[in-house]
């Protein structure tokens, strides 16, 4: 699911049909295990995304400490024009890799999906609360 789905899925389940409010009461605890399962399985993907990222890095690491013709074979990786690189500019090559730089933008969107899906699971706890107070205002307005 990408963000845009969901936040437009939450845009649809957000609302309160103030006509059928007790039908919204039932409603709660379908949204919140509907939110739940999505958290969790993007939560997944998101811990998913950062193992690779370590890896990824892991092996960048050593392919430039120590190059060898089956990794630029295997991934496809090529030695930096200037040749040796110091054990001290490592971390600068690491920080400029192309893959690496990719990946960490997939964990930033995935974060941000993963705290998007918390949110909207604090909105839900919440919704039995305006639930609540919106019948205590009808209640109030009709002057009983």
């Amino acid at each position: 699911m990408t963000f845009e789905e969901l936040q437009d899925e939450w845009d649809k389940d957000s609302t309160l049909n103030s006509t059928n409010i007790g039908e919204e009461s039932i409603r709660t605890p379908k949204l919140h295990a509907k939110y739940l399962r999505i958290h969790s399985k993007e939560k997944m993907k998101l811990l998913s995304l950062q193992h690779k990222y370590k890896i990824l890095r892991g092996e960048k690491k050593e392919f430039l400490i120590n190059p060898t013709k089956e990794m630029m074979q295997e991934k496809n990786w090529k030695i930096p024009e200037r040749g040796k690189i110091l054990k001290s500019d490592i971390e600068s090559f690491l920080d400029i890799d192309p893959e690496i730089l990719e990946l960490e933008l997939k964990i930033g969107v995935q974060q941000e999906k993963v705290e998007y899906l918390k949110s909207i699971l604090q909105s839900i706890n919440g919704r039995s609360f305006i639930i609540k107070n919106f019948i205590e205002e009808r209640k109030w307005l009709q002057g009983s």
